[in-house]
């Protein structure tokens, strides 16, 4: 490729050193002598030498004469010369990609392999979206790494990618308002059937997070977590969580966890007021810079140990 480039600086060297042809010129004086001469490369001003008049000769024109004029000049330029620089431009592009080609992408294989390798790459941006508290940003990565799958990763690193993953989708759709208001808001509505529709088109499958003490009570789970409507009871509704199972609840643990809205309605018997969740969308919270950065009050020394705690938990559910 280097000596294609060299030869051509050198034809086009020559090429601009090439005399130019000469180009004759015949005007008619105001006299009616015929004055005759060569144009030059710049204008010039004639004399006749019957009347004294002046005459401006316009210089040559620096474009290739049209076939057939000058015949007295050297022959034209063949047409295909005119195209010689831009088809060898053309083909230095061509060669310049190839050699690009071959250099980043020539041995990566399948497109599947190469998504591997970026893959490790990708998950790593999206835990620093996360602890920099740039959690849209961290959920539509993670969106999208979940939606090719995390098949090319060693089956040993699988659960630990999907569990950062889940985080962050978690934390980049938190509901825009504190449970305690929304069941308020519950509560006040004085049309159940307006309350559900508005509640299905604002609120169903946006995120939560909970702080509380969960035990397990046979086939139930008791949730403390404090929780009125108005002047009813309300409570959490966590045993349809797929979550729950495999963590050890016999005696009361706290847990950190979020999960997506399903309903919150009156249910009897009472009536009281009950929060539900999607089963699917139970995730416990192990990224504590994550958890810190969303809630400046779980930066304490408990809070960091829990959440230590539940990495490895999350690390046993299945």
């Amino acid at each position: 490729m280097r000596a294609l480039a060299t030869k051509l600086k050198h034809w086009w060297h020559r090429r601009g050193l090439q005399p130019a042809p000469a180009l004759p010129f015949a005007v008619d004086c105001v006299c009616g002598k015929k004055l005759t001469g060569v144009r030059l490369a710049t204008e010039q001003i004639i004399r006749c030498p019957a009347c004294a008049a002046e005459r401006f000769i316009f210089p040559r024109s620096p474009l290739p004469a049209p076939h057939g004029e000058n015949a007295t000049a050297s022959s034209p330029r063949p047409t295909y010369a005119l195209w010689l620089v831009p088809a060898a431009a053309v083909a230095l592009t061509i060669a310049g990609l190839v050699v690009a080609y071959r250099i980043f992408l020539a041995g990566t294989g399948n497109p599947e392999t190469a998504q591997a390798r970026r893959l490790p790459e990708r998950l790593e941006q999206v835990r620093k979206y996360l602890r920099a508290g740039s959690f849209r940003r961290a959920a539509l990565e993670a969106k999208a790494i979940a939606a090719s799958g995390l098949a090319e990763l060693p089956r040993a690193d699988q659960k630990a990618a999907g569990q950062l993953l889940r985080e962050a989708q978690l934390f980049g759709d938190l509901v825009d308002i504190g449970l305690e208001d929304l069941v308020e808001r519950a509560a006040a509505a004085t049309d159940e059937q307006e309350w559900q529709l508005d509640f299905v088109h604002r609120y169903d499958r946006k995120n939560v997070l909970l702080d509380v003490i969960v035990r397990q009570d046979g086939g139930s789970y008791r949730v403390t977590y404090p929780l009125r409507a108005g002047m009813d009871e309300a409570r959490l509704e966590v045993s349809e969580l797929k979550v729950m199972t495999g963590l050890d609840l016999e005696r009361p643990r706290r847990l950190l966890f979020g999960a997506s809205l399903a309903s919150i309605r009156a249910e009897p018997p009472g009536p009281v007021w009950v929060v539900r969740f999607h089963p699917d969308s139970g995730v416990l919270i192990t990224d504590a810079a994550a958890a810190e950065r969303c809630c400046p009050a779980w930066g304490d020394v408990d809070t960091r140990s829990l959440l230590e705690a539940q990495r490895n938990w999350a690390r046993q559910l299945p």
